[in-house]
């Protein structure tokens, strides 16, 4: 009986309505499968994307900061080295006007005229010198000098020296120009030696007289400078040659170190010209 009863279940279980419903389960398994498979393994990669994207931005936010410190510790230290140069330049001129309160105080126990001369060329020569580092540290670049402002006020100084005012007139005529100090001061010298041969030599006796100074742009790179007084001319010309050797070979040899062609011309005065080249690594106009 019992035999019966388990052969009778067995029949109930696999009798063909529920072999199809098994077969359904199964197929609806293989397809959800990979469907499923596919979802979590995008899962996992988008997590991971995410997890990658965060750590990047992380490191992006480390990065910026550090870029941030190290702009800052650049910028500290230019201001520093800024500092020390604008100082370098400010204690040269200082030194420089030491030395010219000592040659005045020894140009006060001299006697002789000559020597004289000499330490008051020497002091002008040196005031242009520290003109040209006062300049340095006042300005906005302190490798550049602005030379019509230099030249105007060596003109003063120099005139203030020979104590012409009122005999002598200066005009100054000049386009912009901001210098490299490596140009900047030969160009300072060579107009000192200039104005001082003509404030010296061109007008005796106290005839009156006019000193024009020009700075213009031919072109091609070069700039000119011109030295004009209408003085005596020739015999001023042959004082310069014979009686300021010195001042002489001071302007030719100057000129050279600035690649520079000077002429000294005699036309109803004397006319100092110089033209220079100036690259854009000289020029900071």
């Amino acid at each position: 009986m019992m035999l019966i009863h388990l052969l009778s279940s067995s029949i109930v279980m696999y009798s063909p309505l529920k072999v199809p419903l098994f077969i359904s389960v199964a197929n609806l398994f293989g397809v959800l499968f990979p469907v499923i498979f596919m979802l979590i393994f995008m899962i996992v990669w988008i997590s991971r994307i995410l997890k990658n994207r965060t750590k990047l931005h992380v490191e992006n936010h480390n990065l910026r900061v550090r870029l941030i410190q190290c702009e800052d510790e650049i910028n500290g230290l230019n201001t520093e080295k800024d500092w020390l140069v604008e100082e370098l330049h400010h204690r040269v001129k200082n030194n420089l006007q030491m030395v010219i309160s000592l040659l005045n105080t020894q140009a006060v126990y001299l006697e002789n005229d000559e020597a004289k001369r000499v330490l008051r060329k020497s002091r002008h020569r040196l005031f242009a010198l520290s003109l040209a580092h006062q300049k340095l540290y006042q300005g906005f670049d302190l490798s550049a000098i602005d030379i019509p402002q230099y030249l105007a006020e060596l003109v003063e100084y120099l005139n203030d020296e020979y104590n012409l005012e009122n005999q002598i007139s200066f005009a100054i005529k000049t386009v912009p120009l901001n210098l490299h100090v490596n140009m900047a001061i030969p160009l300072g010298l060579i107009t000192n030696e200039a104005v001082s041969n003509a404030l010296k030599y061109a007008f005796p006796d106290n005839r009156p007289g006019h000193v024009l100074i020009t700075l213009s742009r031919p072109g091609n790179g070069f700039y000119r400078l011109e030295i004009a007084d209408n003085g005596i001319g020739g015999d001023n010309l042959v004082k310069q040659q014979n009686g300021s050797s010195l001042g002489k070979s001071l302007m030719k040899g100057l000129s050279d170190q600035m690649h520079a062609v000077l002429e000294i011309e005699d036309t109803e005065g004397i006319l100092v010209r110089i033209d220079f080249p100036v690259s854009e690594l000289q020029s900071c106009a």
